[in-house]
């Protein structure tokens, strides 16, 4: 049984209710607005549905128990209660790997279904990365009565028939080109490090130019830096997208409560060489070959020093030989690498 407000329901209960609703019912995933109970008992095509509610089906909690722990003990998964509850125009989760983001935005998916006209796309570089999250959606659907959402495969959305949301899922190793047309509420891209600029400019962002509507990007430091997540990281860090638009959510593995202990040892051990840096602590550019790279220089305008100076660096991958070293010369906030 769950609570909402001043009633109680039995789960089976609330399932048939909300069954039986057609698609011009009015749905609430946060607070419903105040009404009287007089209002309650006359109004009877509202209605809530709390995100509680929905996750009495799914299953889906804050809190998890990794799968290698003996002792059974649930961990706290902050980042995906911020991130499940954050109503930012743009969201970015600078994460690391194995963290559970495929469940999590496979949950937020079923929730933000339940608001009607609220049509959101799933996309990611390769086909493989979507199937993810469309498997642990389905997984999840199997758990609501038969008629409460449609599959349609050859077409690529899911919908749900109570609020007609549709989620639509697309591989973006096109460019992008077969999401043009759609007018959506929401756009989440995973292993978004991997999709073009262009993608974004050309195809993506335009889908939501009508309805003001969300981006949330996640993914995993690359060598890359010209893509349009990265590029959207500095401009939160520099100020240039306020705190009331965009947030940032930087996970490294020491805040991954998944990974198994012999798997944290051994990245803490090479923490220094270059791929564990990026594929754990949040490190982005070709780490190996250059110290500062020429894109990672957000640091110095925050010092807000007009002086001329010289920096030199060492690459803490190559501590041992001192082989690897930059010199920068930084001129009015601007830099440029003299010798890597």
């Amino acid at each position: 049984m769950f609570f909402y407000e001043s009633h109680t329901y039995l789960k089976t209960e609330i399932i048939s209710y909300i069954t039986r609703k057609t698609q011009e019912d009015n749905t609430y995933i946060n607070s419903p607005p105040p009404q009287s109970q007089e209002q309650s008992q006359t109004k009877d095509n509202t209605v809530f549905v709390s995100r509680d509610a929905i996750r009495n089906i799914t299953g889906y909690s804050y809190y998890a128990t990794p799968e290698w722990d003996e002792t059974k003990t649930e961990v706290y998964i902050k980042w995906q209660h911020y991130l499940l509850e954050d109503q930012h125009e743009i969201i970015v989760v600078d994460g690391s790997r194995q963290m559970g983001k495929s469940y999590t935005l496979a949950e937020k998916l079923i929730e933000e279904s339940h608001i009607p006209n609220n049509d959101t796309l799933i996309g990611a570089f390769l086909e493989k990365t979507t199937n993810v999250i469309r498997n642990y959606i389905l997984r999840l659907i199997k758990k609501f009565p038969p008629d409460y959402f449609t599959h349609f495969k050859k077409d690529g959305y899911i919908i749900n028939n109570h609020t007609m949301t549709k989620i639509y899922f697309r591989t973006l190793s096109d460019g992008g080109d077969n999401c043009l047309g759609l007018t959506l509420r929401r756009i989440i891209i995973d292993e978004a490090q991997f999709v073009p600029e262009s993608t974004f400019e050309d195809a993506l962002l335009p889908t939501i130019a009508t309805t003001g509507g969300q981006l949330i990007m996640i993914g995993t430091p690359s060598r890359d830096t010209s893509g349009y997540m990265y590029k959207t990281i500095m401009q939160i860090k520099r100020g240039e997208l306020s705190s009331e638009v965009a947030s940032y959510y930087k996970i490294s593995a020491d805040e991954n409560p998944f990974l198994h202990p012999r798997t944290r040892a051994n990245i803490n051990r090479r923490r220094t060489e270059p791929a564990i840096m990026r594929q754990y602590f949040n490190s982005w550019g070709d780490i190996g070959d250059n110290l500062f790279h020429i894109t990672e220089t957000d640091v110095f305008p925050a010092l807000n020093i007009e002086d001329n100076f010289f920096v030199f660096g060492i690459d803490p991958a190559r501590m041992n030989d001192r082989s690897g070293n930059s010199l920068l010369y930084v001129q009015q906030n601007k830099i440029t690498i003299i010798q890597s």
